[in-house]
């Protein structure tokens, strides 16, 4: 198995564990988000990070209908 397969399906493990971890200052962003949404987001990024801000513009866009710039 090559090291970035490994990396690849380690990914959800090291999200469910960050969840865990960080949970009282994910709920934070959480509740300030849903109680002042923002207008518009701006995405800083390069390589493979670029293509997750792509990707989360995408779903913010169709979801929300919220302008993102990269």
């Amino acid at each position: 198995m090559t090291l970035m397969r490994e990396e690849a399906l380690a990914a959800a493990d090291q999200v469910r564990l960050q969840l865990a971890q960080d949970l009282e200052q994910f709920t934070a962003v959480g509740e300030y988000l849903r109680s002042d949404s923002p207008h518009s987001v701006v995405t800083i990024a390069r390589g493979s990070s670029d293509h997750a801000s792509a990707f989360f513009a995408y779903l913010l866009s169709a979801r929300l209908g919220h302008l993102v710039t990269s």
